[in-house]
């Protein structure tokens, strides 16, 4: 029906053309500018097109243009003030680009148009503007304030039913594992549902965390054995272990479904660094850093981590360093990417920038466990150097240090 309507789109309305002309390059002759050309066309003439503007977005974000995204999710809650979806769409891409400022009033708006109605059929929407301030306070560093988001968080846990109380205990569990208390979220893992579909992922994450390699292939290997969604993550885990075969699997399937360039690149890369073929790891783990960096999230961390292994692997330790550092200064590296940091400053000779980065990670685990593997080993290296340092100091028989 699709070449039908592209055969009458001459003799239907304007408003009708654009969108036969973006639908047949969009879901049938497959050409994205042609798409995008259309559907742009039609939403500057009819800025209240729903379906324009939902097509639209959707080509938008599988080409990777996020401000042409942020730019359309503001206009049209602009336009609908009143639409809870607008407004969610609208936080939702300016909190993940790290726009708090600008996305702080698409939140207030959303939440307030949030009812039972939307709930019961969006928990995780709902969840998700709930732990909105948590989020916000790890992003700055504040893990006091997370913490206390959190605690509040759950204390509405029994409350929840359903799919809501899933959703609500694995958002916790990620907060209590960005705050660095695994013991914490590792409780709230077990309040997950047996079939939840993340579960097993969330174990995987967990016990990477904690350094345990059996329980993370394990988990792994239950993923597969359930048939679970399996992303850059889990191919990364699979590399790291590796178990590049399996690996492979998850990133063919990836790209079947249509993932993201930036999850593709990072998985990719990944692979081909721990299969030792870094000539082939560094474009695609620069590549998945340049597509992610707009963002806030680990897997930009990751990719970045990893990016800098490969460069601190070829002697380019300053590369490395100069590839960190501003996203460090952007917040958007999660903690073993900072401690990389740290190391690598270490390794170039330059304590002050080391102590700079040190204190940092201190200030964010201040809620952490006291076994919280990173804490543990800042400690350990911090003690070493003290130690080393007051050895070389000290007399020796002729007098001299």
């Amino acid at each position: 029906h699709f070449a039908t309507a592209f055969q009458l789109a001459g003799s239907a309305t304007e408003r009708e053309r654009l969108f036969i002309l973006g639908s047949y390059y969009q879901a049938y002759k497959y050409d994205p500018q042609k798409a995008m050309q259309a559907y742009e066309a039609l939403v500057q003439l009819y800025p209240d097109d729903y379906w324009g503007t939902h097509n639209l977005t959707d080509l938008l974000i599988q080409n990777d243009k996020w401000e042409e995204v942020a730019d359309l999710s503001v206009r049209s809650a602009t336009l609908r003030p009143s639409s809870f979806f607008a407004n969610y769409g609208a936080w939702d891409i300016l909190s993940r680009m790290g726009r708090a400022s600008q996305a702080d009033r698409y939140l207030k708006r959303a939440s307030s148009l949030m009812t039972p109605e939307i709930a019961k059929v969006h928990p995780d929407m709902q969840v998700s503007l709930e732990s909105a301030g948590a989020e916000n306070d790890l992003r700055e560093w504040n893990p006091q304030a997370a913490l206390a988001e959190t605690q509040r968080l759950a204390a509405t846990f029994q409350d929840q039913t359903g799919e809501a109380r899933d959703d609500l205990a694995d958002e916790i569990s990620a907060l209590y594992m960005g705050l660095g208390k695994l013991k914490l979220a590792g409780q709230w893992i077990e309040k997950l549902s047996l079939d939840f579909d993340d579960r097993n992922l969330d174990l995987a994450e967990l016990y990477e965390a904690r350094g345990d390699t059996a329980a993370m292939r394990q988990a792994i290997q239950k993923q597969f054995a359930r048939r679970e969604e399996l992303g850059p993550g889990t191919a990364l885990r699979l590399a790291r272990l590796g178990m590049f075969g399996k690996s492979r699997q998850v990133i063919a399937r990836m790209q079947e479904q249509h993932w993201l360039d930036m999850y593709i690149y990072l998985g990719k890369g990944a692979l081909a660094l721990y299969e030792g073929h870094r000539s082939q790891a560094i474009p695609l783990l620069q590549k998945a850093v340049d597509e992610s960096q707009q963002f806030y999230n680990p897997h930009l961390s990751m990719s970045a981590d990893l990016l800098a292994t490969a460069l601190q692997q070829q002697g380019r330790v300053t590369d490395a360093i100069h590839m960190l550092q501003p996203l460090e200064d952007k917040h958007q590296l999660f903690l073993q990417a900072s401690f990389h940091l740290f190391k690598l400053y270490e390794l170039a000779g330059d304590a002050r920038d080391a102590l700079r980065v040190k204190n940092n990670l201190l200030h964010r685990m201040a809620c952490a466990d006291p076994d919280f593997p990173i804490l543990v080993q800042l400690h350990r290296d911090v003690k070493l150097h003290a130690s080393l340092n007051s050895r070389a100091t000290q007399p020796t028989e002729n007098g001299r240090p």
